[in-house]
């Protein structure tokens, strides 16, 4: 694989995006990146702290693209457009083909997250442009 990649990789909790992440990785030099990677506490339910752990992935994903990492993996829910935007952005900043997959499986999460929260994201998604 020449060109290089950053496959964004959304779904709902439980819907397997980071089983999936976890058999992308084993492609040489590929990398993966979550908001649930991030150091220290990470609640979905304080909103500070999500948008802090969601920054913290970002600048991670740049970081890789700078040390020129062939194939980044993130892994995170991205309900909305909105929160694509800013990987795209990098994605064509740094020269990275975007690939945006929707995981529909139905897993148990290990996140715990609320029956409320998750009810919010099923109304609040959005589809990403083309599929």
């Amino acid at each position: 694989m020449n060109a290089k990649s950053l496959m964004l990789l959304r779904g709902l909790p439980g819907s397997g995006k980071t089983t999936l992440a976890g058999l992308l990785v084993t492609i040489p030099g590929a990398v993966a990146v979550s908001a649930d990677d991030y150091p220290g506490r990470y609640d979905v339910e304080d909103a500070f702290l999500k948008e802090e752990a969601h920054d913290w992935c970002l600048f991670q994903t740049e970081r890789h693209m700078l040390r020129k990492a062939p194939v980044i993996v993130v892994h995170n829910t991205f309900v909305t457009r909105e929160e694509i935007y800013p990987y795209r952005d990098l994605a064509q900043a740094y020269g990275y083909r975007l690939f945006v997959v929707t995981v529909e499986g139905d897993h148990w999460s290990e996140h715990r997250v609320p029956r409320e929260v998750m009810e919010k994201m099923r109304r609040d998604w959005e589809p990403w442009p083309g599929g």
